[in-house]
Order: structure tokens, then sequence, then C-alpha cells
């Protein structure tokens, strides 16, 4: 059974066009054998499977893909995000459903079906200080301390400029990566973000692996660093203008926009606005106000 359609577009994002490009698999696989310190070879082993729809809730993954007996699940965040563990969550089921119906999977048998196992990673390369590498667990979201039945652990990296340097030595394709996001964000500060992208995209070398990605596709990386920063932007002026109206009251600026950041991409998922009351704390007021700035009907 085929793989279910996108019913929407979603914009694409620079990480996810380098490391999880169906015509790229080799890069995907310099990313596999960094994090678990594998030597696999072949890259036709990889089969991309990143969610491009859910069918009752739209969502998007960065990164999705099996190889041998895994289901891998790669995301990037500029902003930290405790709250991980519930979106892996709903990726995996979401993901593991389809895996079961395209293998024809009878969960109504008596026989044991085998599935992938889940492996759930973050790299993070946001502005507060995390360290090296930490793990998040569902379990550290539920309520008042109480024991669950259900686990998800995720694995995050810090990719910041000084963070994970065995990481990034064991993957050249993720270090360059870096490298770039820094140059970019050094010379947005003298400069507008597009005039920033340009001038780090002619400093990149030509031998950097991920030149060939980079390098004819200014106009479209361009794009995508402009959504990616405007969304952060956006998620700013929305908190700052809430502390102004007095519904942020007793919550630190910083911790609200990464709130708001969160929110955001919960409901560019088209994620349950009560659900994204519950996962970020946030007020109806403000939930209200992002869903109003970013497009999205009540």
């Amino acid at each position: 059974m085929p793989r279910r359609k996108a019913t929407r577009q979603h914009k694409d994002l620079l990480f996810r066009h380098i490391f999880g490009s169906e015509k790229h698999r080799d890069i995907t696989l310099y990313l596999y054998n960094a994090v678990n310190h594998s030597n696999y070879t072949d890259s036709s082993q990889i089969q991309i499977v990143t969610l491009d729809d859910v069918l009752y809730v739209a969502m998007k993954n960065d990164i999705g893909f099996l190889i041998g007996n895994e289901l891998n699940m790669y995301e990037q965040q500029s902003s930290w995000n405790p709250n991980m563990p519930l979106r892996m969550l709903f990726y995996a089921a979401e993901e593991l459903g389809q895996y079961a119906d395209e293998h024809n999977i009878n969960l109504y048998t008596s026989a044991l079906k085998k599935i992938p196992a889940p492996k759930c990673v973050v790299f993070y390369n946001g502005e507060t200080e995390q360290p090296e590498k930490s793990e998040l667990l569902l379990s550290q979201m539920f309520e008042n301390g109480t024991q669950g039945d259900i686990e998800v652990r995720v694995s995050v990296y810090n990719i910041n400029r000084n963070s994970s340097k065995t990481l990034k030595g064991r993957c050249k394709p993720l270090d360059e990566y870096c490298w770039f996001i820094d140059r970019v964000n050094e010379l947005k500060a003298v400069m507008g973000l597009d005039k920033a992208v340009s001038k780090a995209i002619d400093e990149m070398p030509d031998d950097f692996i991920i030149a060939p990605l980079i390098k004819p596709e200014k106009a479209k990386v361009t794009k995508m660093l402009r959504t990616e920063y405007d969304k952060k932007a956006f998620a700013k002026s929305v908190y700052n203008d809430g502390k102004a109206e007095g519904i942020a009251q007793g919550i630190t600026k910083g911790r609200n926009e990464e709130k708001a950041e969160t929110a955001l991409l919960m409901l560019q998922e088209g994620l349950n606005p009560v659900l994204i009351r519950k996962c970020t704390g946030l007020s109806a007021e403000q939930i209200a106000k992002l869903m109003k700035g970013s497009g999205h009907s009540e």
C-alpha cells in the first residue's frame, strides 16, 4: 500500500534539504553512522519515510528513514523544546501505522509481529545553554510525577559551534552545515539576511560535501532560511506584545519565545489548541494571538 499523500504543502527546511533528501541518501548515511558509531557504506539501504501528512492531524517531521531494523526520526531545533518526546510519540505512531499498512501487518492475530525500533534524535543549535548531549523523556511530562506505561526517549545533541566536536568529526556534512549556519548568523549581524546567506554561500569552500546542494540553489536556500528566521521573529513579536499586555506575567522573555516557537510549530502541524495549551503552558489568549498572526483559523 502506498504511503499516504500530503494534502497540503509544507515549507522545506535547510536541514531536511541536506540530510533528508531521497537523491542524497549518502549524506543521510553519514549522519546515521556518526550518531550510531556504525560503518554502513551502502546508502541504498536507506528508505526515506519522512511524514508528509497525517490522516487526521496534519504534521511533518524533519527526517524519517528506515535502515536495517530501525525507524530513525531526526529533528533539528533552533529553540529548546522539552516537549519533543510527545511530538516524537505522535510521529512514531503515524510512521509505524503506515509501516503496518504497507507490510500488511495484521495486529489482530495470535502471532507476534515485528516492527522497526524507533530511534529519536534532536540536533539543537539554539541560543540557550545546553549540555553537549542530553536525554528527554516522555515521563518527565507526566503530571505530578505520575508513573505511566509508555516511555519515549529522545537523544539531544547540541551542535552549536563549540559543542559535539566528536560527532561533527564523524560527520563532515554536519560540521559543514554548522559552519554555514554560524557564518550566516555572523554576517546577519552586520547585513540583511538575504545578503548574509548569499555571502556565506559564496564563501563556502567548493570541496564541502554539501556544496552541490547549496551553491546551485542559492535562491532556494535563501527562501528556506528566510522562512526559519521569519518564524522565530514572529514568535518573538507575539511574546513581546503579550508581555506588554500583561499576558505573560511571571515568565521570562527567553522562555516565552521558546514556548511561542513550540506552539507555532504545533499549530503549523494542525494540533488542537487545547493540546497545545497543555503542552506549552500558554494561555488561551496567547494561543489565539498566535493563531491569528499565523493565519490559522479558530
